[in-house]
């Protein structure tokens, strides 16, 4: 049996993060959008003693230790089923971008996965927690999210389509573990959350360009300062939109109405950087996408 299946991005539309708990992990409130922009996956499984290999990921981590490995071998560990897994991964997404690509490709594999031998929802979710915190939004497959606690909790929304302009740093790749230490080593106190997400929501509804007066980024103060984000956010002051970077990083990107703010942007952005930089043109999926 082959299946093959597309693993979408995201963005963080909105990223607030709070002081580290005793266990060391940070809560967080945060908007997710997925993206047109997608890995791809094959999976080929058969009846056989239980292995998994991956194809496609060699040059970004050592065999094994990929979020596809451990999500399949979670999953044997629950169902005992002795089923042999080829995955061959077709790369799009960046790594240590803030992308999610790891976590959309894990939560794609455990969806395949429990089509096999099925699962019920609580370990399906101890499963998606434990190989990464943004497996959940993923895994729920909504387009759209606020997502609180530790990436647990999940709040499907009505997604908008939009597009989008994606730049990132040909020289700099961000560590999810040493963002946030750096976050906590550069801020003296955290924002509180906000009392009520259906504010997010409303906001998020509204023009992209008003989205700045209640969303952000909370790692955004990990870059501010360096060239190529000052740069970018001048660029953009002129034009009809929201710009921020996604996640811990290193992704920055542009969002608005107006498909001619988004090309105007881009050209703005490579005739700054050139091939300093890579870009993606690309969408925000709605709630009607597939």
């Amino acid at each position: 049996m082959i299946m093959t299946v597309q693993t979408h991005a995201k963005v963080n539309l909105h990223l607030a993060v709070g002081s580290p708990q005793p266990d060391g992990f940070h809560p967080i409130q945060s908007l997710f959008a997925r993206l047109a922009l997608a890995d791809e996956l094959e999976v080929q499984a058969q009846r056989g003693p239980f292995s998994i290999t991956v194809d496609g990921l060699g040059e970004y981590c050592k065999a094994g230790e990929d979020t596809i490995s451990r999500t399949a071998l979670l999953w044997y560990e629950a169902t005992g089923s002795e089923t042999e897994l080829k995955v061959r991964v077709r790369k799009q997404i960046p790594v240590q971008s803030g992308l999610g690509g790891g976590s959309s490709d894990a939560a794609a594999m455990l969806h395949l996965l429990n089509g096999i031998a099925p699962l019920d929802e609580a370990s399906l979710a101890r499963i998606a927690q434990t190989v990464g915190s943004d497996v959940p939004f993923f895994f729920s497959q909504a387009n759209a999210a606020i997502v609180e606690g530790r990436g647990e909790l999940i709040k499907p929304i009505e997604a908008r389509s939009l597009p989008i302009l994606l730049v990132m740093p040909r020289s700099l790749n961000v560590s999810t573990k040493a963002a946030y230490a750096h976050l906590d080593e550069v801020r003296a106190k955290p924002r509180p959350f906000l009392p009520d997400t259906d504010k997010i929501v409303a906001v998020y509804n509204k023009s992209c360009a008003t989205w700045c007066n209640m969303l952000y980024n909370d790692f955004y103060v990990t870059v501010a300062g360096l060239h190529f984000y000052d740069e970018l956010q001048r660029l953009s002051e002129q034009l009809e939109g929201y710009a921020t970077i996604t996640g811990s990083g290193s992704c920055w990107f542009f969002v608005s109405e107006d498909e001619t703010c988004i090309e105007k942007m881009r050209e703005r952005a490579v005739e700054c950087f050139g091939a300093d930089a890579h870009y993606w043109q690309t969408t925000l999926l709605g709630s009607s996408s597939a």
